[in-house]
């Protein structure tokens, strides 16, 4: 997904360098520089053990030193708007599709709590969504999200466009608002962590039973 691989690289605060390269050269894949597996004990003060809250304070405690903005969330997947009222200001992302992915799904940015960038699954970058409508029905860059519920009720009532919430997406947890219950759900976090310029550490919280049971790292180093 286009707006996928930007959040990525954002997250991370990484950029390649292309100098040498042709324009049509594939990037290469990150190296690994390191990898291990947490069973026992703590890393960067999370206990094995912990639970999903526990663990994301942890995290937010950290964020500034381990220059951490999200935390990915596997699974947060929803089919109705109906418990998103308040929490979709605590993601960083929401992505918005059918039940069978589509190529004009919509991938939707946020940052400081507006809209930045707003990106159909085929790559195609839009100002707003739907392109034309009422106000009170699109969503445009600049917009609050916090404003954003109310257009998304507003645009699930035109039928070209209900299609469009039989799957909701919110994959990336704003590390700096407040702990999402439903995040409790996800069976996995994973958490990127830039080390130097050109180096970041990707960290898998694997949760069992609503516990932190391990943590996988892997440093790599992006060439």
């Amino acid at each position: 997904m286009k707006y996928l691989s930007i959040f990525l690289l954002a997250l991370v605060g990484l950029s390649s360098c292309k100098k040498d390269r042709d324009i049509n050269t594939e990037p290469l894949l990150p190296k690994v520089i390191s990898k291990d597996s947490i069973k026992t004990g703590q890393y960067w003060g999370m206990a094995i053990g912990d639970t999903h809250a526990q663990t994301y304070a942890k995290l937010a405690e950290m964020k500034a030193a381990k220059k951490i903005v999200s935390i990915g969330v596997v699974g947060n997947v929803f089919t109705t708007l109906d418990s998103l009222s308040t929490r979709i200001p605590l993601y960083r992302a929401i992505y918005l599709d059918e039940t069978t992915g589509t190529a004009d799904g919509v991938q939707i940015g946020f940052a400081n709590d507006k809209v930045v960038d707003i990106y159909y699954n085929n790559g195609v970058r839009v100002n707003a969504w739907p392109s034309t409508g009422a106000a009170n029905a699109t969503v445009m860059v600049g917009d609050s999200s916090k404003n954003l519920y109310q257009k998304f009720v507003n645009i699930k009532q035109i039928s070209a466009y209900s299609k469009k919430f039989e799957r909701i997406s919110l994959f990336y947890k704003d590390i700096n608002k407040a702990y999402d219950p439903y995040t409790g759900n996800s069976p996995q976090w994973y958490v990127v962590s830039p080390e130097g310029t050109n180096r970041y550490y990707e960290l898998l919280l694997n949760f069992k039973e609503g516990k932190l049971a391990v943590i996988h790292t892997t440093l790599y180093e992006q060439q």
